[in-house]
């Protein structure tokens, strides 16, 4: 692929190579690299190094079935057209010991990134947890507004941990009307801003 030979059989493709002709592939490319002429071995062997296989109008690699007569990309992080000898030397079986030791470190990264997805979003819970008791406490407030159906607490939560509570009352004479109308109608009572 460096001297563009064969582009008709396997090529470059953005970050990836494409086998375009799997029969030419066997016949014209395999011999010469490799000690065998099987597409299936070769194609094991890509998996071994944790090549991604993919058909070529893929972008990530999927289970669907890739036709006989198809392209298929291959992609790895490491293999791609530009690369330096050695990151392709870099490339080793997905049994070595020193992929394995990546893989712990890759698994270790996600996992401190789950604790701050986690802790942020207990914090959240917590907050809400807040607003609601704020809201429960404001309902039952027996001076704040007469209980009707007719009242609407309108909340809005900010990014700096502030809230605002508006709270509507809709005159007796539209109790009857729909919500949407009685809303058009509706005064705002009282309005507060509290800290959560």
């Amino acid at each position: 692929m460096a001297d563009d030979q064969h582009v008709d059989i396997v090529s470059w493709y953005k970050n990836c190579f494409v086998v375009w002709d799997r029969n030419l592939f066997e016949a014209n490319v395999l011999p010469v690299l490799f000690s065998h002429n099987q597409y299936a071995s070769f194609d094991r062997q890509t998996n071994f190094y944790n090549f991604a296989k993919m058909s070529i109008h893929d972008q990530f690699p999927t289970h669907k079935r890739i036709g006989k007569k198809d392209p298929i990309k291959y992609m790895h992080r490491m293999f791609y057209k530009g690369a330096s000898l050695q990151q392709i030397q870099s490339i080793e079986r997905s049994t070595s010991p020193h992929q394995l030791q990546e893989l712990q470190e890759t698994l270790e990264c996600v996992n401190v990134e789950n604790s701050g997805i986690v802790e942020a979003m207990k914090s959240i819970q917590k907050r809400i947890c807040n607003a609601q008791q704020v809201l429960h406490q404001l309902r039952h407030r027996p001076t704040l507004i007469p209980a009707t159906d007719k009242t609407v607490v309108e909340a809005t939560l900010n990014n700096d941990g502030h809230a605002n509570l508006a709270v509507w009352a809709a005159p007796e004479a539209t109790h009857a009307l729909p919500a949407t109308e009685t809303m058009s109608v509706a005064t705002r009572v009282q309005t507060f801003e509290f800290e959560i």
